[in-house]
């Protein structure tokens, strides 16, 4: 997964998989943390279309978030990006969030249980899942599409810059 996420968190996790790509001469495929997220709720649902909000803890009282419009397809569910990725406190995500769209919403991720005043009007609020088995299923489709990219070219997915630079 390529992020969002902590700077030091996504340094370590590309250059771990830029160094095993490398080592074995394989192709490596970037996928978002919130696409993972996204399809694993759209999964839980079992339903042919859903607005899913995704949320993952950034610290400092804020989280990563990604709103998506997921529908079947024909082999494989489509996700459609609506907002972000973006970082924010919880409260201005979930009201610009709700101005998009005035339908439900349904809500995953690690930062959902400290959120719960916020997403009171959410349609449903779904625990964090595990997140390698939705990882490794969109890295297979993108590697059966064409997505392969050489080791250099993995690029982390970065939506905060990182602390030293905010000093």
């Amino acid at each position: 997964a390529t992020g969002p996420g902590a700077f030091t968190g996504l340094r370590i996790g590309m250059a771990t998989m830029q160094g095993l790509a490398l080592a074995t001469g394989r192709p490596v495929v970037g996928v978002s943390g919130l696409d993972a997220l996204a399809l694993t709720a759209f999964e839980a649902l079992q339903v042919p279309a859903a607005r899913i909000g995704c949320w993952v803890d950034a610290a400092r009282g804020e989280v990563f978030g990604g709103l998506f419009d997921v529908t079947r397809g024909g082999t494989a569910p489509s996700l459609t990006l609506l907002s972000g990725p973006e970082v924010g406190e919880p409260a201005l995500l979930w009201s610009h969030w709700r101005a998009l769209e005035n339908g439900p919403i349904v809500i995953i991720g690690d930062a959902v249980a400290r959120s719960a005043e916020f997403l009171s009007n959410a349609s449903r609020v779904l625990p964090h899942p595990l997140l390698a088995p939705a990882v490794g299923r969109l890295a297979r489709r993108a590697a059966l599409t064409g997505a392969p990219q050489s080791p250099h070219d993995l690029q982390p997915l970065y939506v905060r810059r990182p602390d030293v630079e905010r000093l």
